[in-house]
């Protein structure tokens, strides 16, 4: 045998013993030392068209975003119309291998790049690499919803309506002296507004006349509002007298109305007109418009300068084409800046810190760009509604409702009846889709 030569033999045992602690050493590694950990996958990435009548009040077109970790991670999306993106979403606060996103209001037709990120604790975050959808053709099939409607003004041969609706369509009015509204007549005003008012003329005096209004948006969706029931006047002779000015306030300082850096003038006209205010100082001439047809006036010129002189003149104008001035009026603002109490301020957003926890009315995370947005036309809405102005309410309220539009989705008119009736239109954390169905909302949102 081979092995009683000693080369041999001691060549087989050393090769033995290799292997003996070749295995020993692998199941000493396995048992002391921990695995490596997975490496963080994404993959299985779709995107898909969300059809506008999936969605209960979408303001463009929508996709929806899915992805697979292969680890419970927490996930986002960053996106937007350049490589910087500017918006993201979270997936969920809740780590998960399956993620799901819908990205609503956006442009149709339109390439959105993105990007994934998914993050599990002690593992550095994973994102992929850009990638793009283009959005197909958006088609909003949702009728303006129409609310707040009244008879402002009626004389012996015209009238006023006004109504606001929940988004930018046109204004019309039908009527007649049928209650069937027979062979109706028919009258417009501004079109891609959400404020309206409508002059009604060419009417004969001590006649009841039934009115609809209706509004239609760029889209071509339409909605009518009827019921409306107008007496005009037994003699149009109202309507003849020349147009006064009167009440003009302030007309000297001190006045509660001036302050540092603005001044509101009121003013009564005998007919129901439009009023503008001109303001000339050191910086120049500055022309400030009142909103609705009214014969009782308010309108605020604000960022003036402290203890400054200032003159004044107020001119207004009737739909009859008749117009009258006041004279100049000199005033001087307040040389004492008086501070406005401290509103509270929301918590600064950091990037990839704001959707660790829930948002307003369960966002996951905050949107700025969207929220400044969305200030921007709650400021023009409640100046146009409330006669140049934005109530003290408002003001007071301004983050509650501006969260309320941007993350609850309440429509303009939800907001405006808040301001003016004490909030009871909005709820800080239910949504407008749940809170619309309920008796306070039913109740208020009529008044």
């Amino acid at each position: 045998m081979d092995c009683l030569l000693l080369p041999n033999c001691m060549k087989h045992y050393l090769t033995q013993l290799s292997w003996y602690l070749l295995a020993t050493a692998a199941l000493f590694l396995g048992l002391v030392l921990p695995a490596r950990a997975e490496q963080l996958i994404i993959s299985s990435v779709t995107v898909q068209d969300v059809p506008a009548d999936t969605l209960s009040k979408s303001s463009g077109a929508s996709v929806k975003l899915s992805w697979l970790t292969n680890q419970d991670a927490t996930g986002r999306v960053d996106f937007g119309l350049t490589t910087t993106y500017g918006s993201y979403v979270g997936s969920s606060d809740t780590p998960a291998r399956s993620h799901e996103v819908t990205l609503a209001g956006l442009k149709g037709e339109t390439t959105y790049h993105f990007k994934l990120s998914a993050y599990v604790v002690g593992q550095p975050r994973l994102e992929s690499f850009d990638q793009t959808f283009r959005t197909s053709r958006y088609v909003d099939t949702t009728k303006p919803i129409i609310s707040d409607v009244r008879i402002t003004f009626a004389g012996g041969t015209y009238f006023i309506v006004t109504w606001v609706t929940d988004k930018p369509s046109d204004s019309g009015v039908d009527f007649s002296t049928n209650e069937n509204m027979s062979r109706p007549g028919g009258a417009g005003g501004n079109r891609d507004t959400t404020n309206h008012e409508v002059v009604v003329g060419g009417l004969r005096p001590y006649t009841v006349y039934y009115a609809t209004v209706h509004s239609t948006d760029r889209n071509g969706n339409r909605e009518n509002r009827g019921g409306l029931i107008v007496n005009t006047t037994k003699s149009d002779s109202g309507d003849k007298e020349p147009l006064l000015l009167s009440q003009v306030s302030p007309v000297s300082w001190p006045d509660p109305h001036i302050s540092a850096t603005g001044i509101t003038f009121t003013w009564h006209t005998n007919q129901p007109s439009r009023g503008t205010v001109e303001v000339r100082g050191p910086g120049g001439k500055r022309v400030d418009e009142s909103g609705y047809l009214a014969t009782d006036h308010a309108l605020s010129v604000l960022n003036l300068k402290p203890d400054t002189t200032y003159s004044v003149r107020i001119s207004v104008g009737d739909i009859f084409r008749h117009g009258v001035a006041s004279g100049d009026i000199t005033l001087r603002t307040s040389s004492v800046q008086v501070t406005p109490p401290p509103r509270p301020e929301p918590p600064a957003q950091v990037l990839g810190a704001s959707c660790g926890n829930p948002q307003a009315y369960g966002a996951p995370c905050r949107n700025l760009a969207l929220e400044q947005k969305v200030a921007a036309q709650l400021k023009v809405a409640l100046t146009r509604y409330f006669k140049g102005r934005v109530p003290p309410a408002a003001r007071r309220n301004w983050f509650v409702l501006v969260k309320a539009a941007t993350y609850g989705h309440y429509p303009a008119q939800a907001l405006i009846q808040s301001v003016r009736f004490g909030g009871k239109t909005v709820h800080p954390t239910i949504p407008w889709e749940q809170w619309k169905n309920s008796t306070d909302y039913r109740v208020y949102i009529n008044h």
